[in-house]
């Protein structure tokens, strides 16, 4: 099998922002319900999202966006 590039180090700027963007939103949704002392809070259909996964979510966002970064500069 061919060696394939790996795409994520081409990532324009505006991606990159818009992931730690979406991990930072992620985080804070998911730290300010825990904080509340509730483990879930509804999501735009009313379903329940467990806060915890949330907070895995942001920080895999977080960790993808600044590891392309690290690799770019």
């Amino acid at each position: 099998m061919k060696h394939r590039e790996n795409n994520l180090i081409y990532w324009k700027p505006i991606s990159r922002w818009a992931f730690l963007f979406l991990g930072l939103m992620c985080i804070a949704t998911g730290t300010l319900s825990l904080l509340r002392g509730r483990t879930h809070y509804p999501n735009v259909w009313g379903a329940p999202v467990f806060a915890p996964f949330t907070l895995f979510v942001g920080f895999l966002c977080l960790l993808a966006a600044l590891r392309v970064w690290e690799r770019k500069l």
